[in-house]
């Protein structure tokens, strides 16, 4: 049965929902008008998602660019500021 929560059907925010709620928080961030340092930290795969998205790449592709445990990266807008793509290993 889908979940009445998620276009994903699965119980979960499909990658598309995920970039949806990202560009809003995105949009309140660039409407400040004090230039700052702002830090984001989140779960892995939104992380992983806002960053595919920023630099341009197809987000579906976002568990290729993964991130270690604790990571620090700066989101920039280009593709070269993702890490080499890791391949999807189906167990």
């Amino acid at each position: 049965m889908k979940d009445a929560r998620s276009d994903s059907g699965y119980g979960c925010e499909s990658v598309e929902e995920v970039v949806r709620r990202l560009q809003g928080m995105m949009e309140e961030l660039e409407q400040s008008e004090e230039e700052e340092v702002v830090l984001l930290f989140s779960h892995a795969d939104t992380i992983q998602i806002l960053q595919t998205w920023l630099s341009g790449e197809d987000v579906r592709k976002f568990s290729q660019f993964r991130f270690k445990n604790g990571e620090v990266r700066r989101l920039l807008l280009e593709p070269s500021s993702l890490p080499p793509p890791l391949p999807i290993v189906l167990k």
